[in-house]
Parts: structure tokens; sequence; C-alpha cells
């Protein structure tokens, strides 16, 4: 069997485009188990930085919870089902909510006919964090955007307090492909902005999650 793993990234005027693909659906969409998996693996790892847990990266005072939100999660589930690679649109994935939305994206791929058995949701957020290893401390209190690094400041980006994501898993010729796709509001990632306020943990909060300690509740 052949695998191949691919992380999408979106900053608010960068878009990734690849080819249209077409869509055999074998499983789509999340069960309440899954959307709260993908909620806690994000907040867990929100507070392993924001504690100074990380090697290499400072402790955040203004780190939010996040919470999880149906409408950006109705606009990831839209892009994910329609089986195309990247992203979708700065238009698209706009919310009632939030005017600005940042996207992460993770692919994953074998050959041969696929199952409709799930991939573990800590997976793909666990990748996107993963690009910690090639992110500048320097540039916590004023962002420098690189693509090998966009996913995890997404993930981390203190005033981001929303996530809502999609899932599907289809068939591509001789490839089964699984899509994951998170939206977050609002959106980060924005130049020369802070991914967050270095400082003692939660020091900066107006009131402190009773669930993560060192993030603040939303």
């Amino acid at each position: 069997m052949v695998i191949k793993v691919f992380l999408c990234f979106f900053f608010l005027y960068q878009l990734n485009k690849c080819n249209v693909e077409s869509c055999d659906a074998i499983n789509s969409g999340l069960t309440e188990t899954e959307k709260a998996e993908l909620l806690d693996v994000h907040n867990k790892l929100r507070a392993k930085v924001a504690n100074g847990q990380q090697d290499g990266q400072p402790s955040a005072a203004n780190m939010k919870e996040l919470v999880w939100d149906d409408a950006l999660a109705a606009k990831a589930q839209e892009w994910t089902s329609e089986c195309k690679p990247g992203h979708d649109t700065y238009e698209a994935r706009k919310t009632s909510k939030y005017a600005v939305v940042g996207q992460n994206c993770y692919s994953y791929s074998s050959s041969g006919k696929g199952s409709d058995k799930k991939i573990e949701m800590s997976k793909p957020v666990q990748a996107w964090y993963n690009e910690v290893k090639d992110f500048d401390s320097n540039t916590v209190g004023s962002f420098i955007f690189k693509a090998k690094i966009a996913h995890y400041s997404q993930v981390v980006w203190a005033k981001t307090e929303a996530v809502g994501c999609g899932y599907v898993t289809f068939q591509n010729g001789e490839w089964t492909k699984t899509s994951v796709c998170c939206n977050y509001g609002p959106g980060g990632n924005f130049k020369q902005e802070p991914v967050y306020l270095v400082g003692s943990p939660a020091s900066k909060c107006d009131s402190k999650s009773t669930k993560y300690a060192g993030l603040c509740s939303s």
C-alpha cells in the first residue's frame, strides 16, 4: 500500500488551489464524539503552548479556549464534501458571526479500495501542530508568514475563539482519500500581529478557562 499525506494552508489573501477531482464519497460528516475530540485536541495543544510546555516556545498570557461553532463546521463540511484538494475561497467560508475565517486542511491518501473506517480525529490537528519545530519563537510578537508554519500558527493563534470542522473519505480512481478541514473564527495569521502575548499563562484573561488550565475562557 502506498500512503500520501498532504497539508494545506490558508492565509487571508493567499489561496492554494489544485486540480479538481471527482467525488465518490464513502463517508462524510462528523459525529458529536468526533467533534468533541477535534475540539479537545485543539485546546490541549493550545494549553501546552500557553503553559510554556512546548520546548523552544514562550508561554502565552492571552490564549483563548476554543469552542465549537456549528456555522464554521457547516462551511467546512460543505467544502470537504466537494472532495476537492486545497481550500475554498475566503468569501465562501464567511459566517454571520465571523467575517474573517482561517482554514487548515489535511489530506491522507492510500492506494486501493477504501473502507468507511475513519482516521483518528487527533491525527490532522497534531500534524498541523507539529510544524512548531520550524516556528521561530522570535516571531511570536510579530507574525511572519511562512507556508511551513502556517498551520501551527493558526492552531495557536490566541485571538481565535471558535473552530468547526468537516470530514470526507472518498474514492478517486485507484486512491482512497480522506480530507479534514477546520475553519477558525476569527482567523489568524496576520502579518506583524502577535500570534499571542508572551507572559504568565492566562495572566491577560478577562476570565480563565475552567477546563483547560492556562487558557482564557472565550
